[in-house]
């Protein structure tokens, strides 16, 4: 059940009859008062489990009553606040453009009357609110704008314009740092220490991080054929077969040692050389595998 539907008792004081029984509890002199709580001790003592639930649950339901009436009083305001709030922002053209343009003129009156004091002061409270609730994308867009600006404006200033830039520049730093504090002073050097090391450290980089293109080498190495004897290093197996119990010896088979390919930088070479000496080297290593009937490709012949 809604607590607007809940029965409220009959002696049940409106908002304004309260306040009035309140001003007049606080306004009673001390024999009044001491009368009253005689009355409400007597009163009290005298009745039963069940009259005392009952003055304690109308007690309950007077208070919840003046509470929703002041929450309901609450939301009408809200409600009112919400229509001519929706009526000045979906009201007509014509009434929109005569708002603001009353706006601007009250603006314009404003900051034509105002001091360098006051001017400096709204400056800051409108940044200040501005940053207050900005997200980092805004300010991250607000900041690079601001470098364009600076950039775009000093780009296109004139020699006289820039002298007087720097010079006030150059008086504006002497004041600050004139007025400035110990901590103050060791802070503001600190930062730039740290920006100088951070600046040199990106220039750093960026000649480490230059791309050199390796030179590819592949050492060409001799063949051997079947007429040229075996080197060293090579190894000779000889599968035997049996044969009716005799040991039938079979074509040996000749295996090279694996060449490691070498990728060392060489100065001389250039691209194109070390291509056409690769496209050799393959094509000698195909020619011996044919001439072995060794090739993938060719099965040996019969």
């Amino acid at each position: 059940m809604p607590l607007k539907e809940i029965a409220m008792p009959q002696k049940t004081r409106l908002p304004n009859e309260h306040k009035k029984r309140q001003d007049e509890i606080r306004n009673e002199t001390s024999e009044v008062k001491q009368s009253r709580l005689i009355n409400i001790g007597e009163r009290t003592a005298d009745e039963s489990k069940t009259e005392q639930q009952g003055r304690l649950e109308r007690n309950r339901l007077s208070k919840l009553k003046i509470k929703l009436l002041k929450k309901s009083e609450e939301n009408e305001r809200k409600r009112q606040y919400r229509r001519e709030f929706y009526q000045r922002v979906k009201g007509t053209e014509e009434q929109r453009e005569s708002r603001l343009e009353r706006q601007r003129a009250r603006n314009r009156q404003i900051r034509q009357t105002e001091t360098e004091e006051q001017r400096e002061k709204r400056l800051e409270s409108q940044r200040a609110r501005m940053r207050r609730t900005e997200t980092p994308e805004l300010r991250k867009k607000r900041l690079k704008k601001q470098r364009f600006c600076k950039s775009r404006l000093r780009k296109a200033e004139i020699p006289e314009k820039l002298e007087e830039r720097l010079e006030s520049d150059r008086t504006r730093r002497s004041k600050s740092r004139a007025a400035e504090t110990q901590e103050q002073r060791i802070e503001r050097l600190e930062k730039y220490r740290k920006l100088n090391t951070r600046r040199k450290n990106v220039v750093k980089n960026k000649e480490d991080v230059m791309p050199v293109e390796p030179t590819v080498v592949i050492k060409e190495e001799p063949i051997q054929s079947d007429s040229e004897p075996l080197a060293s290093e090579d190894k000779v197996i000889k599968n035997v077969e049996k044969v009716n119990g005799e040991a039938v010896p079979v074509e040996p088979l000749v295996v090279f040692k694996e060449q490691p390919i070498s990728f060392e930088p060489a100065p001389s070479a250039s691209a194109d050389i070390v291509i056409k000496e690769e496209f050799v080297v393959l094509g000698k290593m195909t020619l011996a595998l044919l001439l072995m009937n060794r090739h993938p490709l060719n099965p040996p012949l019969t």
